[in-house]
């Protein structure tokens, strides 16, 4: 296993113990329902580079907590396929 995966493990790990649940988990092949998203209104959202932008400036999505507060966390879209 790559080293960056033992840390992007690693920081999974820390996330969990800290409380953060993955609202989306077991959601696979890159398509995620957008009522499920706006339903759960994340507190944080860690999606893939170049999308918070578009998020932000989407009228379905610029008043979930996360948007609002400013915490999207973009992520190298290579490390989300390990969640």
């Amino acid at each position: 296993m790559k080293i960056l995966q033992y840390l992007f493990l690693f920081a999974c790990l820390l996330l969990s113990a800290a409380g953060f649940i993955n609202g989306l988990k077991g959601e696979t092949g890159g398509k995620v329902d957008v009522s499920k998203i706006t339903t759960a209104n994340p507190a944080y959202i860690f999606c893939p580079t170049g999308l918070k932008e578009q998020l932000e400036s989407s009228d379905t999505f610029k008043n979930l907590d996360a948007v609002k507060n400013g915490r999207v966390c973009e992520l190298d879209p290579e490390l989300m396929e390990w969640q």
